[in-house]
This record gives C-alpha cells, structure tokens and sequence, in this order.
C-alpha cells in the first residue's frame, strides 16, 4: 500500500511532513505485518525487485535501477559506491 495511508498516524508527532514520493515521483510503499515494517522506493526503473514480505537481509548494489528498501529503521537494500 502507499505509504500515504500513515500520514495521520506520523504527521505532525513523529515527522512535521511526511514524504510521499521518492526521487522519481513515485510514491513509496509501505508493508506491515503488525511487527515489522518495510518502506520501498522500486528505484529509477519503477520495478519491484522482490516480493518484499519474503526479503532477506539485504546489501548494498551498485545498480542504479535496484529498489531501495528500509526495514525496521535501517536500510537492508540500498545504493552504494559507484553507480552503473
């Protein structure tokens, strides 16, 4: 789901203005087992690299089109060093 849905759950105790939409324009998307939480970019290609209820302990990439995922206040996939 868009992450739009915790607005007013976050906005304004926790963040002044939540961003909805990553650096493509897209917005970011947000998955919640009651536990655990997950918010994804699908990166500059807009394609969902994994189905995100099974992701393991990501890395860093070095592709420029990979998702961007932050679990549970760290990112477990991300963009690092030199870009292809």
């Amino acid at each position: 789901m868009e992450v739009v849905w915790l607005t007013s759950s976050v906005q304004p105790i926790y963040i002044r203005t939540l961003p909805l939409a990553d650096g493509w324009g897209r917005p970011f998307l947000f998955w919640s087992d009651g536990e655990h939480y997950r918010i994804a970019s699908f990166g500059s290609d807009g394609v969902q690299d994994h189905p995100y209820e099974e992701i393991i302990r990501g890395t860093g990439t070095q592709l420029f089109t990979a998702d961007i995922v932050f679990e549970d206040g760290e990112f477990i996939q991300f963009p690092e060093g030199e870009q292809r």
